[in-house]
């Protein structure tokens, strides 16, 4: 009788607790992109833009948008750090879930389909002379560095993406597609346009 009664209190504890635990488990492993569709970080992408970065999903659609500037003056007594001495780009992103999982508590993910525009304004640093050494002095001479005329671009393009979502707030965004560069500043029309297939990829916290 003592064993049975033990038994039968097991069993009715054990089923506590799954219906008590059944809707917490639940809620654990809600996909993270519903409990926190908003995210902020960076992003780099040929077609949908660099720099800091906003996302947020409404439903199964997102938009992102990204934006970033670097501002560099030539030195004429020091080699460039950058190809050039001005460079922003700013772009966005619409998206279209077509799946998605919470994995575990800590992994979850998504795929999506993505079609994005960026605009890029650029000064370019152009090498004028390349260094050599000098045999009378037996020294080197320093390449010689100009600075360019304004370049702008716009480019569109569209693609697969996916998300992974650890810890539930940290996002890696990962996109492959295939984006067309319109140079509008480019007299030749030959080297005006390039469609090329480009990777693009961020890092955000989601909240």
């Amino acid at each position: 009788m003592n064993k049975n009664h033990q038994f039968r209190r097991a069993v009715v504890v054990i089923t506590l607790l799954l219906l008590f635990a059944g809707p917490v488990i639940a809620e654990e492993v809600e996909p993270p992109y519903e409990t926190f569709p908003e995210a902020l970080g960076g992003f780099a992408g040929q077609i949908s833009g660099t720099g800091l970065h906003y996302h947020k999903w409404i439903g199964q659609n997102a938009f992102q948008v990204s934006g970033g500037i670097l501002y560099v003056p030539l030195d004429l007594t020091e080699e460039p750090l950058f190809d050039s001495t001005l460079d922003y780009s700013i772009g966005g992103e619409f998206q279209r879930r077509v799946y998605g999982e919470a994995f575990t508590n800590w992994l979850a993910g998504s795929l999506y389909l993505f079609a994005g525009g960026r605009h890029r304004g650029y000064i370019p640093i152009n090498l004028v002379a390349g260094g050599y050494p000098d045999p009378a002095t037996e020294l080197w001479v320093e390449p010689v560095f100009a600075v360019g005329t304004f370049q702008a671009e716009v480019a569109i393009g569209a693609g697969i993406g996916m998300e992974l979502i650890l810890f539930r707030h940290f996002s890696i965004p990962i996109e492959f597609g295939y984006g067309a560069t319109w140079t509008m500043t480019e007299t030749d029309f030959a080297d005006a346009f390039l469609v090329s297939p480009y990777g693009q990829s961020g890092l955000r916290y989601r909240y």
